[in-house]
């Protein structure tokens, strides 16, 4: 986590993906929670954090064409209605992103009424979690291609990031996010 964590805040390539990132590994939310959230559902005061809904991407036909779209949906089971103590990281990304979303717009994402959503990609929509999971190969492939080369001048074993997706982050413990 260190090493993933570290490796995106530390590249301009990557560094937007910062705030999702550390939201997924801070939290433990799904994805679709995660990309759901909104900024009515984050008390700064208490630090709290209140999953409520979560985003549901699925594909669908239209007019003989088919396509993908979101929906709102209810948390899995009653026990996912629940309230989140924000850690350090996740308050600190939330408030650099806030700043960032002030300087520069906020999403406008309207999905079966619900707006103004957190995390957005670079057109200001809520991003897709096939995206997300794009992002994080792709971030994997440069930080260990980068750490075969850095361990080989180095004469040590690199350390390799193993393949997972934004499934996999929800299950992880967070250890430390620095």
């Amino acid at each position: 986590q260190r090493a993933f964590m570290s490796y995106i805040e530390n590249n301009p390539t990557y560094f937007h993906w910062t705030p999702l990132f550390k939201f997924l590994l801070g939290t433990g939310c799904r994805i679709g929670e995660a990309i759901g959230i909104r900024w009515q559902d984050v008390d700064f005061e208490k630090r709290m954090i209140s999953i409520n809904h979560s985003l549901v991407y699925y594909s669908t036909e239209y007019k003989d064409h088919a396509m993908c779209t979101f929906s709102i949906s209810l948390p899995k089971t009653e026990a996912g209605i629940r309230s989140i103590p924000m850690i350090d990281a996740v308050y600190d990304a939330l408030q650099a992103e806030l700043e960032e979303q002030k300087e520069n717009g906020f999403n406008e994402t309207e999905i079966d009424g619900m707006s103004g959503f957190i995390f957005m990609n670079r057109f200001g929509d809520v991003p897709k979690p096939p995206t997300v999971n794009q992002a994080i190969r792709r971030i994997i492939a440069s930080y260990n291609s980068n750490e075969i080369l850095k361990a080989k001048k180095e004469n040590r074993e690199p350390i390799i990031l193993p393949s997972f997706s934004c499934h996999h982050m929800c299950m992880l413990l967070l250890i430390a996010l620095i």
